[in-house]
């Protein structure tokens, strides 16, 4: 059985493997012991159960933050830019292997978009990226 719970885990733990990733909290966190800063969170999605019985079909979208502060824009741009592109590469590899800690209950369409700029995290002003995992589909029995 697939949960969206799991699929954020194994996210994390996925994430935890790349190189120069400093903090991955289990939740989103209030405060930051250190930097970057990868949040990973649950954004939207949608449930249809009526179209098979018996079957839940479940399509999410999952949120990965790569964030420092903004304090100095030069050094955390330096700091943050070059773990872009190992993110988003170590996330693919992982969801769309054949021998994918997700599989079979869950899958994505492999489609990882991401927004850069300001955001603000708990009060606080960050620079950084959003990353989005969209299309997170989870297939359960009832």
């Amino acid at each position: 059985m697939g949960t969206l719970d799991q699929f954020i885990t194994d996210v994390q733990d996925e994430l935890r493997t790349i190189s120069g990733i400093n903090f991955v909290p289990e939740y989103p966190a209030d405060s930051v012991p250190t930097y970057p800063f990868v949040p990973v969170m649950a954004s939207d999605g949608n449930s249809d159960h009526h179209k098979n019985p018996g079957l839940s079909y479940w399509l999410h979208n999952v949120r990965v933050g790569l964030l420092a502060p903004r304090e100095d824009i030069n050094i955390n741009t330096q700091i943050i830019l070059p773990k872009l592109e190992p993110i988003v590469e170590g996330l693919q590899k992982e969801l769309l292997s054949s021998t994918s800690r997700f599989k079979p209950n869950i899958s994505t369409f492999g489609v990882l978009n991401y927004v850069s700029g300001p955001i603000e995290w708990g009060g606080i002003m960050m620079l950084g990226f959003m990353i989005e995992i969209t299309g997170v589909k989870i297939k359960n029995t009832l």
